[in-house]
């Protein structure tokens, strides 16, 4: 599924040591023109909750944030840290409604550039396969 996080840990014969890493396939990014960039990753296998992770910005950049999923949308405030990061935990969920496509957008303080990550969750994340080769997506699943 598209910004699905898959998880491998090595461990040695005798047990003492461990490697461990992980890697999206298919992220859900944008970068910016300034090198900046913010990727959603899911958290929970289900899609339904995402984290959403932004570096290279200014040390203390406001964004502004708007999340939308169906005629459902919510706005907020980010503001990067001293080493340029922001985070975010992202719980789309609507009322009778168990899966949709969704975009979180990121307006950052000096720029007009707007970011927007699109994704799907739910039960909408789990039939990725077949809503791109349709190409046509649709608002929701009830």
């Amino acid at each position: 599924m598209k910004g699905e996080q898959l998880f491998y840990v090595l461990e040695s014969k005798d047990k003492q040591t461990y490697l461990a890493a992980s890697f999206t396939a298919d992220p859900i990014e944008y970068r910016w023109k300034d090198g900046a960039y913010a990727y959603a990753a899911m958290a929970i296998a289900d899609a339904s909750m995402f984290v959403i992770v932004g570096e290279g910005f200014r040390p203390g950049e406001q964004l502004l944030t708007i999340s939308q999923t169906c005629s459902e949308i919510v706005s907020g405030i980010l503001e990067a840290d001293a080493d340029g990061k922001a985070y975010s935990i992202l719980m789309p969920s609507l009322v009778k409604v168990k899966g949709a496509t969704g975009k979180f957008t990121i307006r950052r303080q000096h720029s007009e550039e707007l970011g927007t990550l699109d994704y799907l969750w739910g039960s909408r994340a789990r039939e990725s396969i077949k809503f791109r080769e349709n190409k046509r997506p649709q608002s929701a699943n009830f």
